[in-house]
């Protein structure tokens, strides 16, 4: 499974708010190159402790646009700095 660690987050933003938050930083990233016939695992920062809906929506457009929402929820794993924050972020996908 490749491994991808999001780079261009300040270290001083905790929160991650906003749908052209979430579309900057998946162009940033150039996760737009990523093959989704393979999985993939998102690493984001540990600085990270919140995330809204509509960050997660920008965030994962490209995704669904690509390859539709479930199978985007299928071949992208994301990585929290914990449990409960990957679990909330999957949960302001739908």
């Amino acid at each position: 499974m490749e491994k991808i660690e999001i780079k261009g987050i300040p270290n001083s933003l905790a929160r991650l708010i906003g749908f052209e938050l979430g579309v900057h930083v998946y162009e940033q990233n150039n996760l737009n190159k990523i093959d989704l016939n393979n999985k993939v695992e998102i690493v984001f920062p540990r600085t990270i402790e919140k995330i809204s809906s509509s960050f997660v929506q920008g965030f994962f457009a490209g995704f669904v646009k690509k390859v539709g929402k479930n199978t985007a929820k299928e071949q992208v794993v994301i990585k929290m700095k914990d449990d409960n924050l990957t679990d909330l972020f999957y949960k302001k996908l739908y």
